[in-house]
């Protein structure tokens, strides 16, 4: 149940209604937004679609524990395609 709080953290509302989940792949549904996670390797991808557009967004998990997330954002309100990585690491 690990990809729900992925999911809600990156805006599915807290009331999506689980419909599958076998291990590697969720699916959640809103009353407007729909959201997927799947594992590929040692990556987390997950699909978020609204009305408004589609985020796409690819966890990568490091050896040396920090994380990178992979972001493409497409919209018919956009100009184009945005796309950032950010990454995550450990305060010392």
């Amino acid at each position: 149940m690990g990809f729900v709080c992925v999911l809600i953290a990156a805006g599915v509302q807290a009331q999506a209604s689980l419909a599958s989940y076998n291990g590697a792949y969720l699916y959640v549904e809103t009353a407007g937004d729909r959201g997927s996670a799947h594992i590929q390797g040692h990556d987390l991808h997950q699909t978020l679609e609204g009305d408004r557009g589609t985020r796409y967004l690819q966890f990568q998990f490091h050896a040396d524990g920090s994380v990178s997330i992979r972001t493409r954002i497409e919209s018919e309100y956009l100009p184009g395609r945005i796309s950032y990585t950010l990454t995550y690491r450990r305060a010392t």
